[in-house]
């Protein structure tokens, strides 16, 4: 007798503990919302005229040459006594 309403309770708690969790995430889902229209829309702005882009616009020549990249072997050769190995 006792081990049937021991089984009972442990179904029945079984059952609960479903029926929660899963109804809770049910819940968290967003449901769409009807969306009411605008009794008064707002006017549109007249579009923007902007004018063509000129064609024969170059780039600015550079105010100062610019730098060559360091080398990247004198790179390693600085960096590399910092750089720590660790081998397992």
């Amino acid at each position: 007798m006792k081990g049937k309403i021991k089984y009972l309770l442990v179904s029945l708690s079984l059952v609960l503990l479903l029926t929660l969790s899963l109804g809770t995430g049910c819940s968290a889902l967003p449901f769409p919302m009807p969306i009411p229209a605008p009794s008064n829309p707002a006017p549109t702005p007249p579009p923007q005229v902007t004018a063509p882009p000129n064609p024969e616009w170059t780039l600015p020549p550079p105010s100062r040459p610019a730098q060559p990249l360091p080398d990247f072997v004198s790179v390693v050769a600085k960096v590399k006594p910092s750089v720590v190995a660790i081998n397992t």
